[in-house]
């Protein structure tokens, strides 16, 4: 029972209906559980803002949210010149177990204006509500932001890259040097 396909306000050429990588492990139980508390946490802002209590709507308000974040990075982290392209995410050398630092994108996104406006205009284009103040769309990306183990491990990935794709450009000091 496939249902429209979603509208986004940039009318994404590249959408795909399925997205879902296959190379992507399943979450883990604790990200199934943190993925749990933000759909309780989405749906009870909803329903503290807009008086509408529907989980359905939560998941989907966080996909919204989520391929909007998304967008974000590409554009602000991972490409140069970007506001967060020189910024690390993790804490310490970049190892595997480093600890992401989500509230620094989580608080470059709630300062974006454009991305703001373009998860509102998803949200209202889609029918989750006609009358939503920015603030209200801030506050949903940043806490999908902080809350969300998909956004954790696709900033994880992403720093990876950006890791790796700087190594190759940088110089050797160990080629032909003394000692």
């Amino acid at each position: 029972m496939a249902g429209p396909p979603i509208k986004t306000s940039q009318g994404d050429k590249k959408e795909k209906k399925s997205k879902k990588n296959d190379n992507e492990p399943p979450l883990t139980a604790v990200e199934r559980l943190q993925a749990l508390n933000l759909v309780s946490r989405i749906a009870s802002e909803w329903n503290n803002h807009l008086g509408i209590s529907d989980r359905t709507l939560a998941e989907f308000v966080i996909d919204l949210a989520e391929r909007r974040i998304k967008s974000f990075l590409k554009e602000q982290f991972a490409k140069e010149g970007g506001i967060l392209y020189r910024i690390s995410l993790t804490d310490g050398d970049g190892g595997g177990s480093a600890k992401i630092r989500v509230s620094v994108v989580s608080t470059e996104i709630e300062r974006h204006v454009d991305t703001i406006s373009a998860f509102r205009t998803d949200l209202i284009t889609n029918g989750a509500g006609d009358s939503i103040p920015p603030t209200f769309a801030a506050r949903i990306l940043r806490i999908v932001c902080e809350m969300s183990p998909r956004m954790e491990r696709l900033m994880r990935k992403m720093e990876e890259k950006k890791r790796s794709r700087k190594k190759k450009f940088e110089p050797h000091d160990s080629e032909g040097g003394s000692g």
